[in-house]
């Protein structure tokens, strides 16, 4: 499964996604990084800091909103890799980018990059915004049983979504989304828990 996620992957192919004009709603970009674990993968994740104005405490992948230094939505998201957990861009061999994805609040618009982290670097978190980094195997999210319901307050409304809990971490909204659409795109996951 993994040789096939990476060869659809990379058919898949690089584009370059263009940075936003001024003035446009809010772009982001964030890493899917995969980490080589043996024969296996895995993915690294963040866990946000409580310090942070949106998002405080949840899991996520590393990058941000994009600024205007940004040349593209490529450069946002290693700059903010970077700033994140200190892992330079010479440790990331890009891979392709994902179909954008806008999170339930709906005030972004997020554009996902997949890479391989290259080598073992040592990871620096910046306090203010990354509690911790930590990495989930691929086939964990394979499992049916590893999935299950919660409920989320979303418009003034009640809203049952999937999540994964791994050790103390609990996986959710939009990372999992990004996660299974790509492992079902591309792996041929056939996860069938309702994610949107």
């Amino acid at each position: 499964m993994h040789e096939k996620l990476i060869r659809g992957l990379k058919k898949n192919g690089l584009g370059r996604v263009k940075a936003p004009l001024v003035g446009h709603p809010k772009c982001a970009a964030v890493l899917v990084l995969l980490c080589e674990e043996g024969a296996d993968f895995e993915i690294l994740l963040t866990k946000r800091s409580q310090l942070v104005t949106h998002h405080r405490g949840e899991v996520a992948f590393p990058g941000g909103i994009w600024e205007q230094r940004d040349t593209d939505m490529l450069e946002t998201a290693f700059r903010e890799t970077k700033e994140e957990i200190g892992l330079p861009r010479d440790y990331i061999e890009p891979i392709t980018v994902l179909p954008p994805i806008t999170p339930l609040n709906g005030r972004t618009h997020v554009t996902p990059f997949v890479g391989r982290l290259i080598g073992n670097p040592k990871l620096t978190v910046e306090a203010s915004e990354i509690d911790c980094v930590f990495r989930v195997p691929i086939n964990y999210f394979l499992l049916a049983k590893n999935y299950e319901y919660f409920i989320v307050n979303h418009k003034k409304h009640q809203k049952k979504v999937p999540m994964v809990h791994f050790h103390n971490y609990k996986i959710w909204g939009m990372t999992l989304r990004i996660i299974v659409d790509m492992l079902n795109s591309f792996g041929d996951a056939n996860i069938k828990f309702d994610i949107t």
